[in-house]
């Protein structure tokens, strides 16, 4: 379990990520493998991400990409959160 804290307004949301998805499937990420891999240890432990407003709001946008291959789509408001 992924939760993500959006650091302006102190909201959190949880997302259930499976592992394999994340550090083994065609779209996969390093990143977020490791940061499952870690909460791992713990199985009661949940992983935090302390995300900025716009990077919070991609961040649905990024796992439906993992999970489906969705089209993202890139705009001017979204760019800068996606790329950083």
């Amino acid at each position: 379990c992924i939760e993500v804290l959006e650091t302006e307004t102190r909201i959190r949301e949880e997302y259930y990520l499976h592992r394999q998805v994340l550090a083994l499937g065609p779209r996969r990420s390093e990143y977020l493998a490791r940061v499952c891999n870690e909460s791992n240890a713990d199985c009661n432990r949940k992983s935090l991400l302390e995300l900025g407003s716009m990077e919070a709001q991609v961040f649905p946008m990024i796992l439906d990409h993992m999970y489906s291959n969705s089209t993202i789509d890139v705009n001017n408001g979204n760019a800068y959160a996606l790329y950083s």
